[in-house]
């Protein structure tokens, strides 16, 4: 009787140190990542030990496997406002240029309608005004799934499902506001700016950059 064989998959509570042997036993180079626009090894080992990606060699290739959730989000007294995330400081001082939507990586296995509570309190909860209403228009939804290098992770090859929605948030500041999130391991913190802009039509969940 034949057995099916173990996929070769990145363990989910393996070190950075482990993570950058295991890429490198694989064939992958990680002399540039942590440089430039590209994320580092603990980045993404810490990514892994989240439960927001999985790592494992498909067709002799590294395959980074990640769900995203993006919300269009409008505020409940002008619905033709829709919210961007316009750029990121960076702990090292850096500006990433971003104007895309809310967006937040699924945990392996999780429902998209149960992140979306999730995303809307990680990503904006500092920035609520001791009064948050969510109302998600499930009829909004769709889901896309795209093969391609992973953007961040330079030699890693990335399956990208996402899954986009509408949704009415209440209690975030009427004018351009900002977000920190402590990041202790890259010896600061992150600042995201974010936007209010106007659309004339929200049938989609707007842009979406995947990192």
């Amino acid at each position: 009787m034949s057995t099916a064989a173990v996929p070769d998959r990145f363990p989910s509570r393996g070190t950075a140190a482990e993570l950058e042997t295991w890429l490198t036993e694989r064939g992958v180079s990680v002399d540039q990542w942590g440089t430039g626009g590209y994320k580092s090894v603990a980045r993404l080992a810490d990514e892994v030990t989240k439960g927001e990606s999985r790592l494992e060699v498909k067709d002799g290739v590294v395959s980074r496997l990640v769900e995203v959730l993006t919300l269009a989000v409008w505020p409940p007294e002008d619905p033709g406002l829709l919210l961007y995330e316009v750029r990121q400081i960076l702990p090292d001082g850096r500006i990433r240029e971003r104007n895309v939507v809310l967006s937040e990586k699924l945990v392996v296995g999780e429902f998209w309608q149960h992140a979306v509570q999730r995303a809307i309190e990680e990503e904006l909860g500092p920035a609520i005004n001791g009064w948050l209403e969510v109302d998600l228009d499930e009829s909004s939804y769709s889901r896309t799934e795209t093969v391609e290098d992973a953007r961040s992770y330079p030699g890693v090859r990335c399956t990208y499902i996402v899954h986009r929605a509408r949704c009415m948030v209440g209690g975030l500041p009427a004018e351009t506001f900002d977000t920190v999130e402590s990041r202790p391991e890259e010896g600061g913190t992150l600042t995201t700016v974010w936007e209010w802009r106007r659309v004339q039509h929200l049938n989609g969940a707007g842009p979406v950059q995947i990192p």
